[in-house]
């Protein structure tokens, strides 16, 4: 609205904008000049409010996101709800298409979808005790991608709504709406949240002041709880077993159930019956349980207060029925501010068993990380915005964490820790190529491989002789990590040589070795290899490398046979392609006499 006449009245002023406003601003070197901040970004007015220009292009990200789902086993096949900009689907190419309009809220993809075709996904619009509550649901891909309403209506909804049930519409998928047994009457938040569970299709649960349930893709269910005395923010159920659920209030109150009992029993917040009483009394942004351990579950919280505790755990949720739970806070490192967003790493549960070691926490001042289930956090990342975090969820097959904002889109990056590949580095000739040879990440050395050191110590960086070059490579930036030689099979007594300084360069830890002697297998170990994002390598890391002076065929024997190969590659002009830079045994550029000589010197000579 505008008014030109200090606020006696108003007129429209929306021509061109965006729903939703936030912001208003007059640019103070010219009052004509009006900027405009809504849920579509920002708009520009240079004639006082009565016409607008969008300022929102490819270089400014503003989308506000509520919730995301990811594919099981797809890298970039995501769906998010965002506010009153629709429900986006980055496809499997990559790129965004807006799947439907209106208000996108907590999205969801079962996950035993084994291809990218036959998908089901869920998102919710805006929720309204006594007109509408439920879920949008579609059964094929192919229906993400159709065209936008009004074109085409596409997703069925199933819950209930005002009026009489649409008997007449079939949605893209083939599928009709359905009123599921949620009660018109409940109260429920705007963004009503909705989980899965196990089993196949995944059970389905949506949280009014009741949680409900649906092992029929949302098409039929029946409330599985009391009415809880405030409407649910927050659905857990673990992995593992669909017994086990817990619905997290407005009020701060948490209640659950081990057995699929109802009425559930309340573990948290004022009043708790069955376990702690002292957690805030904010609302619940995020529940989860440990998918590794059952009985292993966190509490995030939102709302702000001096001194209060954001993030609680138990490790004894099987407790229930009978006996109390008990909430631990766990939020050494984490500012005062809402956490709204939460998400475990399954694969980073020891060995041994027991429950995962790396969590994630999403806050109104991004992401936070603790590899020591939740004992110590600290700021996850780089070149991530100083912004609200308010959905996140890791894609296991790529050990990715898709991260989703409330205003500043979409970021990822990966969670995981990797060795990959190891390789022993020399420059040939001052100023001249580099080449690597690989060695085999296998227990024992193979013959006919290239994971034998034909090549002389010392190089043309100037080391001495026995001096190495090794590089192990990862899947991150690195920023620590310590290696050894490690007595073993092969040199019992440890061998000749010793670790000297070790550096990093990106996602290469570099080993140097001095005082290496011919004829020998060294066992190299690292420990401690830790990213950038505070990823500490899992498991031990042990690379066997051979040396063996002018074994240029790789056979792990130095003979007649590396002497002719060399001689015949004389002349040639070192190269990794042909592999051919391995007779380049002198290290100085060349294939030449110097090196057929060195290699016929060290002739008769074989790996243990």
């Amino acid at each position: 609205q505008r008014s030109t006449d200090g606020g006696g009245s108003f007129a429209a002023s929306g021509t061109g904008l965006h729903a939703d406003v936030h912001a208003i601003a007059y640019a103070p070197s010219n009052p004509a000049v009006i900027y405009h901040g809504n849920d579509g970004g920002i708009w520009r007015s240079t004639d006082g409010g009565t016409t607008w220009v969008s300022l929102n292009n490819t270089t400014f990200s503003a989308t506000q996101f509520v919730g995301l789902a990811l594919h099981p086993i797809d890298r970039n096949f995501s769906i998010g709800g965002t506010q009153d900009n629709g429900t986006e689907h980055l496809k499997p190419d990559g790129s965004f298409f807006r799947a439907d309009f209106g208000d996108g809220g907590y999205s969801l993809i079962d996950q035993n979808a084994a291809d990218t075709t036959t998908v089901t996904s869920y998102h919710t619009y805006f929720n309204s005790s006594g007109s509408l509550i439920g879920t949008g649901r579609l059964f094929t891909a192919a229906c993400l991608t159709a065209p936008e309403p009004p074109s085409g209506s596409k997703w069925s909804f199933h819950g209930i709504y005002g009026g009489s049930l649409n008997t007449t519409t079939v949605y893209c998928d083939g599928t009709m709406d359905s009123f599921n047994g949620i009660a018109l009457a409940d109260t429920v938040n705007f963004y009503a949240p909705q989980a899965l569970g196990p089993g196949s299709p995944n059970t389905w649960y949506f949280g009014t002041n009741k949680l409900y349930r649906s092992t029929d893709s949302a098409t039929s269910g029946a409330a599985v709880s009391q009415a809880l005395g405030s409407n649910v923010s927050a659905i857990a159920i673990s992995p593992q077993d669909d017994m086990v659920r817990l619905a997290g209030l407005n009020n701060g109150k948490v209640f659950a159930t081990t057995t699929a009992a109802n009425p559930l029993l309340q573990v948290a917040g004022t009043g708790a019956t069955n376990g702690t009483t002292t957690t805030p009394a904010f609302g619940v942004g995020r529940i989860i349980v440990d998918p590794n351990n059952k009985a292993v579950a966190y509490l995030a919280f939102v709302g702000s207060a001096a001194g209060a505790a954001h993030v609680w755990k138990t490790s004894n949720l099987d407790a229930l029925p009978a006996g109390s739970v008990t909430w631990t806070a766990m939020s050494s490192g984490l500012p005062d501010v809402a956490a709204n967003a939460f998400a475990i790493d399954p694969d980073s549960a020891p060995l041994t068993g027991g429950s995962s070691q790396s969590l994630y926490v999403g806050t109104d001042a991004g992401v936070y990380h603790s590899s020591d289930a939740g004992a110590t956090w600290s700021a996850y990342g780089t070149g991530f915005p100083h912004v609200s975090v308010f959905a996140m969820e890791i894609q296991n097959p790529f050990a990715l964490i898709r991260v989703a904002t409330h205003g500043r889109g979409m970021y990822e990056t990966t969670t995981a820790l990797e060795f990959i590949s190891a390789a022993s580095r020399k420059n040939h000739a001052p100023g001249g190529l580099t080449f690597d040879i690989d060695m085999p990440l296998t227990a024992t050395l193979v013959s006919g491989t290239s994971g034998v050191e034909c090549r002389r110590g010392g190089d043309a960086d100037g080391g001495g002789v026995g001096d190495y070059k090794i590089v192990l490579h990862f899947t991150n930036p690195l920023t620590a990590g310590t290696a050894s030689i490690a007595v073993g099979d092969h040199n019992p007594a440890g061998g000749g040589g010793s670790v000297g300084t070790v550096s990093f360069s990106g996602t290469d830890m570099i080993v140097p070795l001095t005082g290496v002697t011919n004829a020998q297998v060294l066992t190299l170990k690292a420990s401690g290899v830790t990213d950038i994002n505070g990823n500490v390598l899992a498991g031990p890391l042990s690379v066997n490398i051979g040396f063996l002076l002018g074994d240029t065929n790789a056979d792990r024997r130095s003979n007649v046979g590396d002497t002719n190969q060399t001689k015949s590659r004389s002349g040639q002009t070192p190269d990794q392609s042909s592999g051919n830079f391995r007779s380049d045994v002198t290290v100085d550029g060349r294939i030449n006499v110097g090196d057929t000589a060195f290699v016929k010197a060290n002739s008769g000579n074989f790996l243990p």
